[in-house]
């Protein structure tokens, strides 16, 4: 999968879960980028995915996600309003079904 932004594009690999099949029949599709404290998150179409067993709302810096309840893939990067401590906790349990390919080494250098 390929997120294509103005200036740089990131490369996502989908495991092979449930979540990631029907992340991968996705046409292309816009969106408008939103934050929550340090996570960003884009809607997609509503894909009928539901939380599996997996699904946990802690998510590790740079990590993707599916976000069954807002329709969006979302990507951890910092705190979040719900935070604890240092960890990135999202609002809900996402199904994490991505990895982020490209920029990952630039990502966690510059927040360093």
């Amino acid at each position: 999968m390929l997120l294509k932004f103005d200036s740089f594009e990131i490369k996502l690999t989908l495991n092979n879960s449930q979540t990631a099949l029907k992340l991968a029949k996705l046409s292309s599709f816009k969106a408008q980028i939103n934050t929550w404290g340090e996570e960003i998150y884009f809607e997609t179409a509503n894909l009928g995915i539901k939380p599996d067993k997996n699904a946990r709302d802690i998510v590790t810096f740079g990590e993707v996600a599916y976000w069954c309840e807002g329709h969006s893939i979302a990507i951890g990067f910092g705190k979040t309003p719900v935070s604890i401590g240092n960890e990135i906790r999202l609002v809900s349990k996402v199904n994490v079904s991505l990895l982020l390919t490209h920029l990952q080494k630039y990502l966690i250098t510059s927040r360093n």
